[in-house]
């Protein structure tokens, strides 16, 4: 029988700094985390469309076994010419919609608040815009992907809805934006085009179906056929 002194110190736990190594518990402080700057390097991705493009795409060319001419052709394509010619697109579209119609008229606002608004703003919009957009079709996209690529219903049902959703969020950010500007009215227009995108998302999913997936994945990747 071991002395009471040996009997008790064998008994009690030993103290957690002696069994847990320095490097974790100093993984758990919160003074060691760098939470602000994960959060940076995270807004960054969204930030920069371009980026995000590029590491989607070659995702999603790994993914479907395309070939290594045709992932580098999509790079450039999608994130050059692509995506800068539909951002131009969007943004003057955009410009020219608010400038024609959400612009208030009338001699009630004051003359500094009664001026138009000015294109690299509407530009400013968009890349905003976009930053959900590209979440749901380019990183949910391509997690749910075997998923979505399945030919089933309730493959083209997930499929249709992530980018009914992706759009109806572009749509509204560009709202949230726009009914900051005094010099606007009636914003809500903007999200008027929900309704058609809610009656196509029911139509190519009930009454036709539709996979986005399959048509977008198509169109990019032929070798998807």
């Amino acid at each position: 029988m071991l002395p009471p002194s040996l009997s008790s110190s064998a008994a009690a736990p030993l103290p957690v700094a002696v069994r847990v190594p320095e490097f974790l518990r100093r993984a758990f402080q919160s003074d060691q985390m760098e939470i602000d700057s994960a959060i940076s390097q995270i807004w960054s991705c969204f930030a920069r469309p371009s980026l995000v493009r590029a590491i989607s795409t070659v995702a999603f060319g790994i993914s479907l076994q395309a070939t290594p001419f045709r992932i580098v052709y999509n790079v450039l394509f999608k994130c050059s010419i692509s995506h800068i010619a539909c951002g131009l697109f969007l943004a003057t579209g955009l410009w020219f919609f608010v400038s024609r119609f959400l612009m208030a008229s009338g001699t009630s606002l004051p003359h500094e608040v009664r001026r138009e608004v000015e294109w690299q703003f509407c530009l400013d919009i968009r890349c905003n815009a976009y930053a959900g957009y590209a979440f749901l079709t380019q990183y949910v996209h391509y997690v749910l992907l075997q998923l979505v690529l399945k030919r089933s219903w309730l493959a083209t049902l997930l499929s249709n809805l992530m980018f009914a959703v992706a759009v109806s969020s572009y749509l509204y950010v560009t709202l949230r934006v726009l009914v900051e500007l005094p010099s606007l009215h009636r914003q809500q227009i903007v999200l008027y085009p929900i309704l058609a995108v809610g009656t196509l998302f029911l139509l190519g999913t009930v009454r036709w179906p539709i996979n986005m997936s399959h048509i977008v994945l198509g169109y990019t990747w032929p070798e998807f056929d």
